[in-house]
């Protein structure tokens, strides 16, 4: 026999932002405070929050915890965390865009590893704290800030001059539009630098070679949206010309076969960038006897 001084009150007769608190997500709870939404979470209509954990909070990069005491940006971002209605993970699907409280801005759901892993825009639902029923919503607690894209993969790629040489070449290929169309993309963006170690004479062949030069290409591009929960130790993802990478992950680094993965999941509109430093070296000379091309749309 236990004495307690309190009555236990189960999560589904609180409000959202109670249940989030109770799931050590206090300071996002704190953020929707301070920015005058927390009458509208506590009212009777239904929500689904994706709760940055208190870790994630405390992680976030000096330069955007400094941009959030903007009133419009800290509440455009906190926006993107809520949708309505009750969302279950059991009802997501992969690369499901679910429409957020932002105006005009969608998370993306995908499912990794047989559905054993589940993002949101990257960020991981974290296990044993998914499916938090409240008395007006369901809280999942995810272990980053989840930001809105700024652009399709090809615009982001264009306004980062950390690019500038990836997207020459893809301009000479004509995989801009590809780029900039296709739904659910991955792409290893090689910076400027990677290609200083590529020699000249490669170079030239590619540039005198519009097929050779796509199928190099093609070997940074896959079809999927592979954030890196997505990305774990000794996975095969098929690029785009067929050919599969090999991917290394520790603690500390993810490696592309032996580029490093300098910054990963930059989002964007159609998928999402992984920033790395080298260039993925393909062995054409194969692709065509074991996997065939895939068509360029």
């Amino acid at each position: 026999l236990h004495i307690i001084d309190e009555v236990l009150i189960p999560n589904s007769a609180l409000p959202l932002l109670q249940v989030a608190s109770r799931a050590n997500a206090s300071e996002i709870v704190k953020l929707m405070k301070s920015a005058g939404l927390h009458s509208a979470l506590t009212g009777k209509k239904d929500f689904t929050l994706f709760a940055p954990s208190d870790e994630a909070i405390s992680r976030l990069p000096a330069g955007l915890r400094n941009s959030l005491s903007n009133p419009k940006v800290l509440k455009n971002i906190l926006l993107y965390h809520l949708i309505e209605g009750r969302r279950g993970i059991d009802s997501f699907e992969n690369e499901e865009l679910l429409d957020t409280l932002a105006t005009n801005k969608s998370v993306r759901a995908n499912m990794y590893n047989y559905g054993r892993v589940i993002t949101m825009q990257g960020g991981r639902i974290l296990p044993f704290k998914f499916d938090l029923k409240a008395c007006n919503g369901i809280v999942h607690v995810v272990n980053k800030v989840l930001l809105p894209p700024k652009g399709t993969i090809a615009d982001i790629i264009e306004a980062n001059s950390d690019f500038s040489t990836f997207s020459s070449l893809l301009d000479k290929a004509g995989l801009k539009e590809l780029l900039r169309k296709r739904p659910s993309l991955t792409v290893f963006a090689p910076v400027n630098q990677a290609f200083f170690r590529v020699s000249k004479a490669k170079i030239q062949r590619l540039l005198e070679d519009d097929y050779k030069l796509q199928t190099f290409l093609k070997y940074h591009i896959f079809q999927g949206t592979l954030f890196s929960p997505g990305l774990w130790d000794g996975c095969n993802p098929y690029s785009l010309n067929g050919e599969a990478v090999s991917v290394k992950v520790t603690d500390s680094e993810i490696k592309i076969n032996d580029a490093l993965v300098k910054k990963a999941d930059v989002s964007a509109n159609n998928g999402v960038i992984h920033i790395v430093d080298g260039v993925l070296q393909t062995h054409a000379k194969y692709i065509g006897r074991f996997f065939p091309l895939l068509p360029f749309v």
